[in-house]
């Protein structure tokens, strides 16, 4: 356990750290391509989690998450970053605004949606339990019960995965705009 939250520690820093470090980054390389790669970085992450199984050991996942950290801390700060110096000063607040929005809509249409494909790969039942739930089941049943919790979890990767790849692709479409700078 004790494992499994130094992990999550390293991923929160790692995030907090590239999406501090990486607008300014983004911003002296003047260039809106640079938004391809942490999507890339993330749908890889996200397709490698779906790979894992009961016999997993910590090493991998605290490796997938690291990367995961990289492609979600840069992801966010850098598209805001450049819809607000694409955009006109007249209109900057209005899409930041429009921004803001759409995330927390993506957010609760995601949240729901995927929430509902991890319930789709439990049996009947089972997506009600809790974690205390779980636990307190005698120890054959918890034994059969947390298998389809982790093929559940790593379903949803299987679906988050190719999304992102499709992102990813269509972001490398998008025209090599030069990002406004000031001094």
């Amino acid at each position: 356990m004790g494992s499994l939250i130094i992990t999550l520690f390293l991923v929160a820093l790692d995030q907090t750290v590239v999406a501090t470090a990486m607008p300014t980054i983004v911003g002296e390389l003047h260039r809106l391509q640079s938004l391809s790669w942490p999507v890339t970085a993330f749908a890889i992450s996200e397709s490698l989690f779906a790979t894992m199984d009961l016999g997993t050991g910590a090493v991998a996942p605290g490796a997938y998450m690291v990367l995961c950290g990289l492609g979600l801390g840069v992801m966010g700060q850098n598209l805001l970053l450049a819809v607000q110096t694409t955009t006109p000063a007249a209109d900057r607040g209005a899409a930041t605004s429009a921004v803001t929005f759409a995330r927390g809509v993506g957010g609760a249409v995601g949240v729901s949606v995927l929430g509902g494909v991890f319930a789709a790969g439990l049996a009947p039942g089972q997506a009600a339990l809790t974690p205390a739930a779980v636990q307190a089941l005698p120890e054959a049943v918890r034994h059969a019960t947390q298998p389809a919790f982790a093929d559940a979890i790593t379903g949803v990767s299987a679906w988050t995965g190719p999304i992102m790849l499709a992102a990813a692709v269509l972001l490398a479409w998008l025209p090599d705009v030069r990002l406004s700078h000031r001094d």
